[in-house]
């Protein structure tokens, strides 16, 4: 549903049940339910609020930084990444040559969900409709490591080599950050941490991501 919506319809105030009357929401949702054959109606509540909180509601990322909404964001959605597997012989990221790579094994590949840019930083977010116990720090942080610690790691490494990123100054400069924006808990919580996921690796951290999918394909 998020990768098909207009966001156009989220760029004014509107309220949950204007919003989920409007022509275009209406038929997109209704659409995706028949063709799943989604017989309980009472999913067409759920599933327009959760896409609507997740794209409306501030989210916090850090204790003095808020996005005030996801769908006012410049974003890409389904961006893919293509980049060759890390061998030995390629140069690691911080060197000068860090594009000039000649895949020999395969190649990482992948699709992320969402690229924004807040602030002048680019963040790639993650939709997560997992079903969790709650959607505290400490609950997520603990699924995540359980769950998609290796996701986040490739992504990241796929995300820093998209923007052509080099150096550490580049990093701190131009990458916000990972989220993993779990449905189900956005904006169910008058926290604007509640539900969302923050990461952002230091640059010592990518390059060790990076050495660990070179050692990995050298195995």
């Amino acid at each position: 549903m998020i990768e098909q919506l207009d966001f156009a319809s989220l760029t004014t105030p509107i309220d949950l049940d204007s919003w989920r009357r409007l022509d275009s929401v209406n038929r997109l949702f209704r659409a995706s339910i028949d063709r799943h054959q989604v017989r309980d109606p009472r999913w067409f509540d759920r599933g327009t609020a959760c896409v609507f909180r997740a794209l409306t509601s501030p989210i916090a990322i850090t204790a003095d930084r808020t996005i005030p909404a996801l769908a006012r964001c410049r974003s890409t959605r389904e961006m893919e990444f293509l980049f060759p597997l890390p061998e030995a012989a390629h140069p690691a990221l911080g060197s000068a040559i860090a594009d000039n790579w000649i895949a020999e094994r395969g190649y990482l590949k992948g699709f992320i969900d969402f690229v924004f840019e807040h602030e002048g930083l680019i963040y790639f977010a993650d939709w997560k409709s997992d079903l969790l116990s709650a959607y505290d720090a400490a609950t997520m942080s603990d699924h995540v490591a359980r769950n998609y610690e290796l996701q986040a790691r490739i992504y990241s490494v796929g995300v820093v080599r998209l923007l052509r990123i080099r150096t550490e100054a580049e990093y701190r400069r131009r990458f916000g950050g990972l989220l993993y924006v779990f449905l189900r808990g956005v904006g169910a919580d008058p926290d604007p941490s509640h539900g969302v996921y923050f990461q952002r690796p230091d640059w010592i951290e990518i390059r060790r991501y990076e050495a660990a999918l070179m050692a990995h394909n050298e195995a």
